[in-house]
């Protein structure tokens, strides 16, 4: 009878233990899963801002190539504001559709550089980005502003000449892109 005893303490104790175990193996497990998990969502996000970063990148390019393409046609005489500032508009006009265009992709890599995945390669391409982004919307803005000049000085030919004056030009880009704006700058 105390062998009988004995002998269920015993098994007590063996299946408490091997719970425990089990349990702790459990856990071990899950955490394992989730380390490896974690580092396949690090891979991911680290080959989106990668991919995301390129196509910024030439986009940007682009932006920057037809910015200086509108800023070269405010070389003109007076005399032929008229019709080259249909043409200065329809070029400006495409110059805020490229910057729309890049808005989604500039959305994503904000979303996605504020992970800090201890990655040098994408910290660089987030730190990239973020200054070309500014660079572009600088850009843009003294586009406006020499546009501006141009307009002002031809008010002021206008005025001497009893012409039509011209309203100056306003920032025309959507709501989406200045808030991207305001989140980067």
């Amino acid at each position: 009878m105390k062998t009988l005893k004995m002998l269920f303490i015993h098994s007590g104790f063996v299946f408490i233990i091997l719970g425990i175990s089990i349990i702790c193996i459990d856990k071990v497990s899950a955490n394992i899963k989730n380390y490896y998990d974690d580092l396949e969502k690090s891979k991911e996000i680290q080959k989106s801002v990668n991919e995301q970063y390129q196509v910024f990148k030439e986009g940007a390019s682009k932006v920057k190539s037809s910015i200086g393409v509108v800023s070269s046609s405010f070389n003109f005489y007076l005399e032929e504001f008229d019709t080259k500032n249909i043409e200065i508009l329809e070029k400006v006009s495409n110059v805020e559709k490229e910057i729309e265009e890049l808005n989604e992709t500039a959305k994503l890599l904000t979303n996605n550089c504020k992970y800090n995945l201890n990655n040098n390669v994408m910290n660089n391409e987030c730190s990239s980005f973020k200054i070309n982004y500014k660079n572009m919307i600088s850009s843009y803005d003294e586009m406006v502003e020499k546009y501006n000049s141009v307009i002002d000085y031809y008010n002021e030919y206008a005025k001497k000449n009893n012409k039509e004056i011209v309203n100056k030009y306003l920032n025309n880009l959507s709501d989406n892109v200045k808030e991207m704006i305001s989140e980067n700058m």
